[in-house]
């Protein structure tokens, strides 16, 4: 029973892990579309960081993709920056979206 329980915490950490890995790549991903359309627009990251009410470092971490965002966020963002929310949330690999969750069907 003891080997079981054991076996059991250790699936349950590598799920936690994998988890985990997905989240900080998606962060990444973010930051980079993030980062990508501040520099089109020609913002500096101490303006944006101004415009959210936030340090430069805690903005820097939003772009390194060390720092999740809630979903008021990225709305701020996305105002402005003048952009919709689609043009920075990281894209969907194909095949992995059905195509009634597609944005064109939302």
């Amino acid at each position: 029973m003891a080997l079981k329980a054991e076996y059991l915490h250790t699936n349950a950490w590598i799920i936690f892990i994998l988890i985990r890995f997905i989240q900080d790549q998606r962060n990444m991903q973010f930051g980079n579309a993030l980062r990508i359309q501040r520099v089109i627009k020609g913002y500096t990251q101490d303006y944006m960081a101004e415009r959210l009410h936030l340090s430069q470092n805690s903005y820097s971490k939003l772009e390194r993709g060390l720092t999740s965002l809630t979903v008021s966020r990225l709305y701020q963002i996305a105002e402005i920056l003048e952009i919709s929310i689609q043009d920075i949330l990281p894209a969907q690999q194909p095949g992995n979206t059905k195509k009634s969750d597609s944005a064109e069907n939302i």
